[in-house]
């Protein structure tokens, strides 16, 4: 009986490329009504995975071999090494594939764990802590922005001083809906966000902070995207923080809301992770520890030396 069950379950295999698995899996977890935030995960890291190795049968690789692809990978922009904490969510998504395409697609044989299950995570590397900007260097690309790309001021803001994840805010190379002016609710004081990563949220409302006000007061008479795709946002902040002699921080400025905010929350783990849609371990990540209460007066969301009223030039005030 055991060599039968053993025999009809390879009976029952049919090779697939990864391409086509991962074609398959994405349309299957679509139709899952899974969060919008979700299935962009899963679409980065899968087509990753499709575009180097596509061409292959999804049942001819080793755990080894996985865990070289995920080691010698790097990110696009900046051309650094994945950190462990990218590897370990890539590697995620591929035991779900591997999951699919062994209980579903019967594209891997049926012998217990995959091969993507058997990779196992990587240690946890020592950066040190999170890198935040300071009050001042905050200042001082608004200064630039000011001088020489003024679009990217909003970005800037609603980065530092409301919390927002990059793709919330230019939604490039993304499936996320774009972030429209209209989602300030001036009236109500918030900020709503669409297509979060909590399945039971379909918006997280988030505090307009009254120096968020005070900068988006010349943009307030605006409709429409706030960001548009072909504005090239990572391109155009490197040549802004080059312009302002900084260096630029890996998630620097949400790390930096988390940061600060924490303080003004007086440690309340729950509330921020409710603020930035995130989990309360996820957000012990995130911030660093050794901001006083002091500089969290002059950190998001209050940044008082940055006022528009009082640090920008006249032109600013269009």
């Amino acid at each position: 009986m055991e060599f039968f069950l053993v025999h009809h379950r390879h009976k029952r295999f049919k090779a697939k490329s990864v391409k086509e698995c991962v074609e398959l899996f994405l349309d299957h977890e679509r139709g899952r009504n899974l969060s919008p935030g979700h299935i962009e995960t899963l679409e980065k890291h899968l087509n990753r995975f499709a575009g180097n190795c596509g061409a292959r049968k999804i049942h001819d690789f080793a755990a080894e071999e996985i865990t070289g692809w995920l080691g010698r990978q790097v990110d696009e922009h900046t051309g650094e090494k994945w950190a462990t904490k990218t590897r370990i969510n890539v590697r995620g998504s591929l035991s779900s594939l591997s999951i699919f395409a062994r209980d579903v697609l019967h594209a891997i044989p049926d012998l217990g764990k995959t091969e993507f299950q058997k990779v196992r995570n990587p240690k946890k590397d020592d950066r040190g802590e999170v890198e935040i900007y300071t009050p001042g260097e905050i200042q001082t690309l608004l200064r630039v922005a000011i001088g020489g790309d003024i679009d990217l001021i909003p970005a800037i803001v609603l980065g530092a001083w409301e919390g927002l994840r990059p793709d919330e805010i230019h939604a490039e190379n993304t499936n996320r809906e774009r972030l429209q002016w209209e989602a300030f609710l001036w009236h109500d004081g918030v900020l709503s966000v669409k297509g979060q990563k909590v399945r039971s949220r379909a918006t997280r409302p988030v505090p307009i902070f009254p120096v968020t006000a005070a900068w988006m007061e010349p943009f307030k008479g605006l409709k429409g995207d706030i960001w548009s795709p072909e504005k090239s946002y990572d391109k155009r902040m490197r040549g802004l923080f080059k312009d302002a002699k900084l260096t630029r921080r890996y998630d620097g400025f949400r790390h930096s809301y988390a940061s600060y905010r924490i303080r003004h929350l007086k440690g309340d783990l729950v509330a921020l992770a409710d603020e930035m849609d995130n989990s309360p371990e996820e957000i012990i990540n995130s911030y660093k520890r050794n901001v006083t209460d002091q500089e969290s007066a002059r950190g998001p969301p209050r940044w008082q030396t940055s006022s528009p009223t009082t640090a920008a030039p006249s032109c600013w005030r269009f």
